[in-house]
């Protein structure tokens, strides 16, 4: 259970690692007249998984966005793009200190201390 707990966990910060790459590359080309914003698809792809029970074999896949927002084809957008960087960053982060409680915990019960 616990090491079914850490797996998701790390798929869940690889996903999020992935994803601040691809926000990072939209913000990268905010200028570039026709450049089709790209999003990771995980999350959707992991309910349809739940579903079947076939979590494990899920994967993140990078999707180009369909939405055009300006005259130049460029459907980028340096407020949306840092909202979503923030969320990322922040969901990081509490996956991290997810890891860090599992991991304390087996130490805890590993050595018979609570924590």
């Amino acid at each position: 259970m616990i090491a079914e707990e850490l797996s998701m966990l790390g798929k869940l910060l690889t996903v999020s690692s992935l994803r601040h790459q691809v926000i990072s590359h939209n913000i990268a080309n905010l200028n570039t007249p026709g450049f089709a914003r790209k999003t990771v698809a995980f999350e959707e792809l992991l309910d349809q998984a739940q579903m079947q029970q076939t979590i494990n074999n899920t994967q993140a896949k990078v999707v180009e966005s369909k939405e055009q927002n300006r005259l130049d084809g460029n459907s980028s957008s340096l407020e949306r793009e840092m909202q979503y960087l923030t969320a990322n960053s922040l969901r990081y982060e509490a996956y991290l200190q997810a890891i860090s409680y599992k991991i304390k915990s087996l130490e805890g019960a590993i050595t018979g201390r609570s924590q």
